[in-house]
């Protein structure tokens, strides 16, 4: 059975540990999985609720373990979005350093800020970042 997608980009499970705590090792073995089946590019720390469950370190240290693993095989979009402008711009700043292709920049689901506010911090990733990115909005 093939993962090859029509979207540049599969959505992923991170693994956990019977603590709570990421198994990087287990994330590490997923990613090859889904590499060795030829998917197009990466979507972590996407809308699957994982951002929101996981400190900002938690993140970049997930992020670091799917970019090791990847070596560049494959585009990463990575999630860098964050309730705080300044947390959203230290992810995505991270996400560049690491060599993620683009940024994906989520509004918060829950407190449904104005749509203003997602445009802000979208353009103030852009200006220091020199990275395609795109913010999505709550529908619902």
């Amino acid at each position: 059975m093939s993962l090859r997608s029509h979207w540049p980009g599969r959505d992923r499970v991170t693994a956990y540990h019977s603590d709570g705590s990421i198994n990087q090792k287990g994330t590490r073995k997923f990613i090859r999985f889904l590499l060795d089946q030829g998917v197009d590019g990466l979507t972590p720390l996407g809308s699957a609720g994982e951002p929101v469950a996981i400190t900002p370190r938690e993140r970049m240290q997930l992020l670091e373990v799917i970019a090791e693993e990847n070596v560049g095989e494959v585009p990463i979009y990575a999630g860098t979005g964050d309730y705080s402008t300044a947390t959203t711009v230290e992810l995505s700043l991270h996400a560049k350093s690491l060599g993620c292709n683009g940024l994906m920049l989520m509004a918060p689901l829950l407190l449904r800020p104005p749509k203003g506010t997602c445009w802000i911090t979208s353009a103030e990733s852009a200006r220091k970042l020199a990275c395609p990115s795109w913010c999505t909005m709550p529908v619902c």
